[in-house]
């Protein structure tokens, strides 16, 4: 359930972004952490609300921007996950929101 709910936001997320005029865009960035770790985020921008998906334990997850002092944060939108992205210019780091990283020290490439 939790699989079929995630493709039909990012199909929405998508159809919406493609469809939109010019304030939508869909972009891939990809970072390389420590431990030589790959991080590969989907960023959908719709003009008033940012997004953030990522892959876990081979699982999509999606991420909404929150607010924060500087930089910009994504945390989970299913309450049942805890994951939080964390990025300021091309530095990126994934924690759970106990702070634990779980990807530090990511530098997009």
């Amino acid at each position: 359930m939790k699989k079929l709910f995630l493709t039909g936001l990012l199909m929405g997320l998508s159809v919406a972004a493609v469809a939109a005029p010019t304030n939508k865009a869909i972009s891939k960035t990809v970072y390389l952490c420590s431990g030589n770790e790959k991080l590969e985020v989907v960023f959908v921008q719709n003009g008033k609300k940012n997004y953030a998906v990522i892959s876990q334990m081979d699982e999509l997850i999606p991420l909404a921007e929150a607010k924060s002092a500087s930089g910009v944060l994504y945390k989970a939108v299913d309450p049942n996950y805890s994951y939080q992205l964390f990025i300021k210019g091309k530095k990126a780091v994934l924690s759970a929101k106990n702070d634990e990283n779980i990807l530090g020290e990511c530098t997009a490439s």
